[in-house]
């Protein structure tokens, strides 16, 4: 079940960047056009759930998109395991990854629970 949270828990995620929601909007812009999605310029008025993926939803999310971004899988260890993945959801099943790359490689071979942060993008 998931659970809503707010943009600031989505821009805690970027706090190593210089402009945490700049990008947020250029990943986003990105996954965007990988769909041909008009995906709307997002921010504090966005609806972000927060869920919780076993290992196996995880790795299934990875091959999913790696049909799209083959280099989401890669062996490149991740600067750190914690924090959510942040995901981009353009509705209709078109979802973008647009932070923990790495961390979910790791986590797609490691049994347990996983935090997942996903933005509403229509």
């Amino acid at each position: 079940m998931a659970e809503v949270v707010t943009w600031d828990d989505v821009l805690a995620c970027f706090a190593d960047r210089s402009d945490p929601a700049g990008t947020v909007n250029r990943l986003t812009a990105e996954w965007a056009g990988r769909y041909g999605a008009t995906g709307r310029k997002i921010g504090p008025e966005s609806r972000v759930t927060r869920s919780v993926w076993t290992a196996e939803q995880v790795g299934s999310h990875l091959d999913r998109l790696a049909k799209i971004v083959p280099a989401l899988i890669t062996d490149t260890p991740p600067r750190r395991l914690t924090g959510p993945l942040v995901l981009v959801d353009f509705g209709t099943g078109k979802i973008g990854q647009i932070d923990g790359r790495r961390r979910a490689n790791v986590w797609r071979n490691m049994p347990g629970e996983y935090e997942v942060l996903t933005i509403c993008a229509y």
